[in-house]
């Protein structure tokens, strides 16, 4: 025999799926991203912001971090950033040596105009010539 579900029961079921969503997406930030990302590590991330959004004069935001410990490695790199495949932005800092730092720049945000379609922004940090991490967002506007 079929169970029969009442109208209530189906509310109640999304219910339950929507907060067990919710409350795993609160939790996902305490979550480290990947498995090697912990103590010691330095990574590289980018972000779009939003990601999916419909055609306005409110800009994008690209926001690229670098996560975990200051590294030498990654300290005061020459940052490149390309959009569809095209370069649109290098940016180069004069920085003290790594020991005589008053601090550590971590992040670095571009704005951007809403055009139409699928696109993808790719941000590469540079540190002597030789490629030390790279990281890729995309967005879609409706």
């Amino acid at each position: 025999m079929a169970r029969v579900v009442s109208r209530l029961g189906r509310i109640m079921i999304c219910v339950g799926a929507f907060m067990g969503g919710y409350i795993l997406g609160m939790l996902a930030p305490a979550l480290p991203a990947k498995e090697d990302e912990g103590e010691g590590r330095t990574w590289f991330e980018l972000r779009a912001s939003p990601r999916i959004s419909v055609a306005s004069d409110k800009p994008l935001y690209l926001m690229a971090y670098i996560r975990g410990d200051e590294s030498e490695e990654f300290y005061c790199p020459k940052i490149e950033l390309e959009i569809d495949g095209e370069r649109v932005s290098t940016r180069e800092s004069d920085c003290p040596s790594f020991d005589n730092r008053d601090e550590f720049p971590r992040y670095w945000v571009w704005y951007w105009k809403r055009v139409q379609g699928d696109h993808t922004a790719r941000v590469t940090l540079l540190r002597a010539g030789r490629v030390i991490a790279r990281a890729e967002a995309n967005w879609s506007v409706q």
